[in-house]
């Protein structure tokens, strides 16, 4: 029989799971907007996919542990609210792997605001973590360099996870 950790932390993903298809539309709909206001809005729902690779630290227990990983964020409102998910490692110390399920808002700009949820796997115990963070992409064409700073909650510590993501918009 699973134990009841192992079962909050099932319901908790397909939760998520649920959650995460529900919110994602099918394919945009662009408005039949004259002349370049349309070319613009055509131009942008096209590229409302976002895949990125970190690369950084994450700051806990007073010492710093190379952190890498993969982010992949889908705008439900474009330039404004955006889901989905990353994987990270945290090689050293720490030696810690963390998958979140992600929401970012942008207020204004290249700015965000993100939150999340999900697990963290160190030294064979898996623990829930939340992380609120905050970030400014700065575009180049469809490329998207972005540097940020999260801080995770886990199991009534504090850890933070600082870098930059590069990444290509589809």
């Amino acid at each position: 029989m699973p134990s009841p950790g192992g079962m909050k932390m099932r319901r908790f993903t397909v939760g998520a799971l649920v959650v995460g298809l529900a919110v994602i539309p099918g394919p945009a709909v662009v408005a039949e907007d004259a002349g370049k206001d349309h070319a613009e809005h055509a131009e942008a729902s096209h590229h409302r996919h976002l895949v990125s690779g970190f690369v950084g630290a994450t700051h806990e227990h007073g010492e710093d542990a190379f952190t890498f990983g993969a982010e992949y964020i889908f705008d439900v409102v474009p330039e404004r609210i955006g889901v989905g998910g990353l994987v990270e490692r945290a090689k050293g110390h720490l030696d810690a792997d963390l998958a979140l399920a992600l929401v970012h808002y942008r207020p204004v700009g290249g700015l965000y605001l993100s939150g999340g949820a999900g697990i963290e796997r160190k030294k064979g115990e898996r623990e829930t973590v939340g992380r609120i963070g905050v970030g400014y992409d700065f575009e180049f064409g469809r490329w998207v360099v972005a540097p940020e700073i999260n801080v995770d909650f886990i199991d009534r510590e504090e850890a933070i996870v600082y870098g930059v993501a590069i990444g290509r918009k589809f």
